[in-house]
């Protein structure tokens, strides 16, 4: 498909948020891209970021807390269980500056992540905790709580289906990699609310390849951990994981996703209501009783899987894993303790992405002065200082020959007063001038490509 022909639906977001209730209501305005790459504008931003508002201080924190809580009712019996011990997550950064902490929810299809966030929104405001969620699932109809930003109104993903010709999966990690590229002006919209809020809680789609292989996961997640307290929380299917190879298979996807971004990792195992997940903490624990229940079946693929487990008990040792439920509420407390102790190992990583940060910027600078010296000396190694030396004087004489006959032109006028048109003259004059030192540049860079071309040539 060529890229004339390509029309992606791409929302600006309007959010709009009042300042009484710290709710949020989005008004959407599209704009049409006509080719490929300018299929995601540059002036195309999410919000007008004088329009988002703190919160009013007028109320407490627990106001903000209850307008962020799922439009879904809990009945009294399932909030009371749903309260458990205070945990405070909140971290600070060098300044000393309190940051909310981050909370990326991934996971397969069917697992129950948007359940899970749901839930968690519930707890956290049942527990008087700020917090946000944010929706990246452009498929999805309806979210069961009220999202902060919502991908739904930045991307149309039907159209993206349509004028890219994808299918489902397809037109899923295509909207996020647009998404991304618009990911700056989401932190702008984080960092309004960070002094309000301790959790921004991220709802993902169910395509894991988003963040396992996709362009798009790691620069949200590298986004989100250089500036905040990240922690991601891989949901498994209680369930479906009582076959071995469907456990492996989840254990082969978060060991992957944990070595990839090297942040703090959780693992939330869903549905506990339905199935009690002892058994895949057995199973991670104890290399033996795994070992028992694959020798139970003689296939190939059972094969494969207990080799894979020898490979995986690393892993299991410097793994955080709890159970939960999206349906009664159960664990929630768990997950709460795990992510305050993921903020802590957070701190680690903190360190090295700042190394990190800092050697490639070191690198980066002593490359560029090598490159410098090598030119400098591939100039005056073979004498092309004094060509270009002249060729500057040439541009120069030439230069001036212009300007002193547009000048003379100039001094012709026998209108002595400045009027409209002599100002307008000194501007074409003051133009004239640029245009000559832009064509001067211009010939400047000619001739040190064609220098540099002579010299690769005798070399």
């Amino acid at each position: 498909m060529n890229a004339s022909e390509s029309e992606v639906a791409i929302k600006g977001l309007n959010l709009v948020t009042d300042a009484t209730s710290g709710s949020s209501s989005i008004n959407e305005a599209s704009s049409m891209s006509e080719s490929c790459s300018s299929v995601v504008k540059p002036d195309a931003a999410l919000c007008n970021a004088e329009s988002c508002d703190a919160p009013s201080n007028t109320d407490d924190k627990a106001s903000d807390a209850n307008n962020s809580m799922p439009p879904t009712s809990l009945d009294s019996s399932s909030a009371t269980a749903s309260h458990g011990p205070s945990t405070n997550v909140e971290s600070c950064s060098s300044a000393g500056k309190k940051q909310p902490l981050c909370v990326l929810v991934l996971g397969m299809a069917g697992s129950g992540k948007t359940s899970v966030v749901r839930r968690l929104s519930t707890y956290l405001a049942s527990a008087r905790k700020l917090f946000y969620t944010i929706n990246l699932d452009p498929a999805v109809k309806n979210v069961p709580f009220m999202p902060y930003i919502d991908i739904r109104d930045t991307v149309d993903y039907k159209e993206v289906m349509k004028q890219y010709s994808l299918g489902p999966n397809g037109g899923i990690v295509t909207s996020l990699n647009l998404f991304s590229t618009m990911f700056d002006d989401v932190l702008k919209l984080i960092a309004k609310k960070e002094d309000h809020a301790e959790y921004i809680i991220f709802d993902t789609p169910g395509q894991i390849e988003v963040f396992n292989w996709s362009a798009s996961g790691p620069i949200i997640a590298g986004a989100l951990a250089s500036v905040y307290p990240t922690v991601i929380v891989y949901v498994v299917d209680t369930v479906r994981s009582n076959n071995t190879q469907t456990f492996m298979a989840n254990m082969l996807y978060a060991c992957s996703i944990l070595y990839k971004y090297k942040l703090p990792f959780v693992i939330a195992f869903n549905k506990i209501d339905i199935t009690d997940c002892k058994f895949a903490f057995e199973w991670m624990q104890d290399f033996e009783v795994f070992q028992d229940v694959v020798a139970e079946e003689s296939s190939f693929s059972s094969n494969l899987t207990r080799s894979l487990s020898l490979v995986l008990e690393e892993f299991y040792c410097n793994i955080k894993a709890c159970g939960v439920s999206s349906f009664t509420g159960e664990g929630m407390p768990q997950l709460v303790e795990k992510l305050a102790e993921g903020v802590v190992e957070y701190e680690e990583y903190r360190a090295e992405y700042e190394q990190l940060k800092a050697d490639a910027c070191k690198k980066k600078e002593e490359q560029k002065k090598q490159n410098m010296a090598k030119f400098q000396a591939d100039l005056g190694a073979d004498g092309e200082k004094e060509l270009i030396d002249e060729l500057r004087s040439t541009i120069n004489k030439d230069t001036e020959v212009l300007v002193n006959n547009y000048q003379s032109e100039s001094d012709s006028d026998e209108d002595g007063e400045l009027d409209c048109d002599d100002m307008e003259e000194a501007q074409e004059h003051e133009s004239f001038q640029k245009f000559l030192k832009n064509q001067k540049d211009k010939l400047e860079e000619k001739m040190a490509q064609k220098i540099e071309e002579q010299r690769q040539e005798k070399c």
